[in-house]
């Protein structure tokens, strides 16, 4: 780990970010953010804070804990692929990041409805469907973006957007005349920080219904 840590100090300093740099794995860092949304109009906001834990090694596999502040944990690990979000209980991996870490790279994973809602007669009916996934397809739009939040001006960022769609189903469609419930997310990452900034936009295609949801760095901690 030692050795890591090194290497990617090395190339931040000459202004080659290593790629690892990007989702910070190492035990005592810890990150706070502001989280704003809107659900029926009315704007709701909270704050995320959580650390790193120490890894884990299961069947010679390593696995990188982050603690929220209930204790709940959420494990990570870096393969050759990239860094993957692991689910301790199903085994279930999902792509965060994919290796190589350039313009114009793709990937898939699974995502849920967030905070979207509708109103009307026919609520429970889409609350039932959203609680299926929805695939989102990422994309590295940049590789050298600029992003400013609470914490600071970051440079060297990757810009990710994500985009995904659910059909909305029979029910929806015939009485409420929506086709698909829509995600439309981009993400920012900074080096030697991880995620620094998230716009996530929930919407109903026709478009009667839109919910945005933003979660910005406050400050952070290398541990």
């Amino acid at each position: 780990m030692a050795c890591m840590l090194a290497a990617a100090l090395l190339a931040a300093a000459c202004g080659r970010p290593a790629a690892g740099d990007y989702f910070p794995l190492g035990k005592g860092a810890a990150w706070e953010y502001a989280i704003s949304y809107k659900v029926r109009g009315e704007r709701h906001t909270q704050r995320l804070i959580f650390s790193n834990g120490d890894p884990v090694v299961v069947n010679d596999k390593r696995y990188y804990p982050r603690i929220g502040l209930s204790g709940k944990r959420e494990y990570f690990r870096r393969t050759d692929s990239g860094i993957l979000h692991v689910d301790p209980v199903s085994g279930k991996q999902s792509q965060v990041l994919k290796f190589p870490l350039k313009k114009g790279q793709t990937w898939q994973a699974d995502s849920k409805i967030k905070v979207l809602e509708v109103t009307g007669a026919f609520t429970p009916t889409f609350r039932a469907r959203i609680i299926n996934p929805v695939t989102l397809t990422y994309r590295i739009e940049d590789s050298d973006d600029t992003v400013s939040v609470a914490a600071g001006t970051f440079r060297h960022c990757l810009r990710i957007r994500s985009r995904g769609s659910l059909f909305a189903g029979k029910t929806l469609q015939q009485f409420m005349g929506i086709n698909s419930i829509d995600i439309d997310q981009t993400e920012w990452y900074a080096p030697g920080v991880g995620l620094v900034k998230t716009v996530r936009q929930e919407y109903t295609a026709p478009g009667e219904f839109k919910n945005i949801y933003t979660r910005e760095l406050v400050s952070y901690t290398s541990g």
